[in-house]
């Protein structure tokens, strides 16, 4: 009887301890980040996180009233991204106005016309009442990344190192693998003096967030990782008559480490403004930094390895 009973005690431990689960990874969750909510009882629904602070609900933000323009619909879900604390001042009797949308106790009014009532907009949802929190189409919510996309980035930057300087124009994809770290490439042309005659650079690296020092909006990063260069040659041979002048490229493997610091900052739901700086590293020894400055656009979402579903 001795083995029933204990895994009768372990099946019990483990399902008591998706409730503490469930609670700690939405408090993890970036504000306006969309999630399907399942309250017990109810069907499941398509919710913007607002705040989830509170040690007994979260505040989330409901979008579905077919009433509200398409345009006041991504002013809000805006709003919750940057300034969620409006929504709870709002809900405190305060009002705020952005553009042509303004949120008063009275409820949400587009160019002067009622929109919804503030009740339906603004929900306090009681962590005992949820039996479900997902991502969009049912994904697990820890199988996904926090609300980053996979972004391409163009941005442009200075060098200086005691090879010479110069500058670069790059191109880099963000692909988010967890909530804690990103994978990116890059690739660029480069111009400058230095003595291999750089004429472009290419890389991989690791973004990870800050996330203690990250905001609604901001996020500060560091980065690590590695940088090749393609080299142009060039030589004369004047043995023979007339001098003849040879051009070659060499792609040089990523020997050169890479390590910095950055911020980004989101202008708009699809835009973003990302600068950083990095320091080259070789053989533990730095011999350069790169300064840069370029913007970020999210183009799609993908899944990533993970724990199982957030659930109770």
């Amino acid at each position: 009887m001795r083995l029933p009973l204990s895994l009768t005690l372990i099946a019990c431990l483990v399902v008591s301890a998706r409730p503490v689960t469930a609670q700690l990874r939405v408090r993890t969750l970036a504000p306006g980040t969309e999630i399907i909510v399942t309250v017990k009882g109810a069907p499941a629904g398509r919710r913007y996180l607002v705040l989830a602070d509170d040690e007994s609900a979260f505040t989330v933000l409901n979008l579905a009233d077919p009433r509200l323009p398409r345009a006041a619909r991504d002013v809000l879900r805006d709003i919750a991204a940057k300034h969620p604390s409006y929504f709870v001042r709002a809900d405190r009797h305060e009002s705020f106005v952005n553009g042509t949308v303004r949120v008063e106790p009275d409820g949400v009014f587009v160019a002067d016309r009622k929109g919804a009532d503030l009740g339906q907009l603004i929900e306090h949802v009681a962590r005992g009442d949820v039996a479900e929190i997902t991502r969009p189409g049912g994904a697990p919510l820890t199988t996904l990344t926090t609300d980053r996309p996979v972004e391409v980035g163009v941005g442009s930057g200075g060098v200086m190192s005691w090879a010479g300087g110069g500058g670069d124009l790059r191109v880099t994809v963000t692909v988010p693998r967890n909530e804690r770290r990103s994978m990116e490439a890059f690739a660029g042309i480069y111009r400058g003096d230095d003595f291999v005659n750089t004429r472009g650079v290419y890389g991989f690296q690791i973004k990870q967030p800050i996330v203690r020092w990250r905001r609604p909006g901001f996020e500060p990063f560091a980065t690590f990782g590695a940088m090749g260069v393609i080299a142009r040659a060039e030589s004369t041979d004047c043995r023979t008559a007339p001098c003849r002048h040879d051009v070659s490229t060499r792609v040089l493997p990523p020997f050169l480490g890479l390590a910095g610091l950055g911020a980004q900052y989101a202008v708009t739901p699809r835009v973003a403004v990302r600068v950083e700086a990095q320091a080259g590293v070789l053989l533990f020894f730095p011999v350069g930094v790169r300064v840069s400055a370029g913007v970020a656009i999210p183009i799609g979402r993908v899944a990533s390895s993970g724990p199982a579903a957030v659930s109770r």
